[in-house]
C-alpha cells in the first residue's frame, strides 16, 4: 500500500552526516547544541570568552538543519511522489556510489561581506575539493531532481534572486538553489553570521575544540542521510543509504 507523505508541507534534504558514534559528529552536534539522529538537544561546551547561552544565539540558524554538508538542499517532494519513494531511490542511488575521502577538516570563515558577517564552517583543509566529491553532488543534485516541486514564488523571493550573479541565478531557476554544481563548496556550518573581535573570539575557541576533539584524519564520506523536516520542528535524519556494499554501523 502507497504511504503519503507526513505533511505537504515537509521538507527533505540529503546530507552528508557524519556517522552518530564519531568524533566528527560529537563534535558538531556539540557546538549547534542539537542531535538530529535522536532529534534531540544537546549540551552545548563552554568556549570561555562564549558563553553557552550566546553561543546558543550565534548557532540559532544553523542548528535547524543539524550538522551536516548539504549535498541535496532542501525540497518539498513533487505531485506524484512520496517518502517511501525517495528513500527507495537513495537507496538505489548509493548502492552504486564509491566512498569519497576528504583532506582533513579545518575551520574557516566563508561568506564574508561589506561589514565583515561571515559564517563558521569546516572545510577541507588545502582549499581544493576533490573530483570525485564534484562528481558526486552533481550526480546527487540531478538525480533527485524529479522529486523536487517547483520553488513557490514566496521561497525564490527569499532567494533575492536579483542580487544572485548571471551563474548563480541560472542555477536557482534551474535547481531551486543558487549553490549546486560548479557553485558547489563542500562546508558543514558551524554558526550564523558573525563578525568583528566576536567572530574571531569564536573562531579560536571552536578550533581550539576541534584540536581536543577531532583526529587529524581525513573524512571518508560513506554513505548520505536524507534529513526531514515537518513544519515548526528542525530537521532530523530520517534514512541513512550506504555505498555500495558498505555496511552502516
Amino acid at each position: 500500500m502507497n504511504q503519503a507523505r507526513p505533511d505537504p508541507r515537509a521538507r527533505y534534504a540529503i546530507y552528508f552526516a557524519p556517522h552518530p558514534k564519531t568524533p566528527l559528529w560529537r563534535f558538531g552536534s556539540r557546538v549547534l547544541g542539537y542531535d538530529s539522529a535522536r532529534g534531540e538537544d544537546v549540551p552545548r561546551p563552554d568556549l570561555g570568552a562564549i558563553t553557552p547561552e550566546r553561543l546558543a544565539e550565534l548557532t540559532q540558524r544553523p542548528r535547524i538543519y543539524g550538522f551536516h554538508a548539504t549535498i541535496k538542499p532542501p525540497i518539498r517532494l513533487a505531485e506524484g511522489c512520496d517518502e517511501p519513494g525517495l528513500i527507495a531511490a537513495l537507496d538505489a542511488f548509493c548502492a552504486d556510489c564509491a566512498p569519497v575521502t576528504l583532506a582533513p577538516l579545518v575551520i574557516a570563515a566563508l561568506g564574508e561581506d561589506g561589514d565583515d558577517a561571515a559564517f563558521l564552517a569546516l572545510i577541507e583543509s588545502g582549499g581544493e575539493q576533490s573530483p570525485a566529491l564534484r562528481d558526486l553532488e552533481a550526480r546527487v543534485v540531478m538525480a533527485f531532481e524529479p522529486f523536487r516541486a517547483p520553488l513557490t514564488p514566496e521561497e525564490y523571493a527569499r532567494r533575492n534572486p536579483q542580487a544572485l550573479p548571471p551563474r548563480k541565478r541560472a542555477l536557482l531557476d534551474r535547481y531551486g538553489y543558487p549553490a549546486v554544481l560548479d557553485a558547489f563548496t563542500f562546508h558543514m556550518t558551524l554558526s550564523g553570521r558573525v563578525s568583528g573581535r566576536e567572530r574571531a573570539m569564536l573562531e579560536a575557541a571552536l578550533d581550539a575544540l576541534r584540536r581536543e576533539m577531532l583526529p587529524d584524519e581525513a573524512t571518508v564520506i560513506d554513505h548520505l542521510a536524507l534529513c526531514r523536516q515537518l513544519p515548526g520542528e528542525p530537521f532530523r535524519i530520517l534514512h541513512r543509504a550506504g555505498f555500495g556494499k558498505t555496511p552502516l554501523p
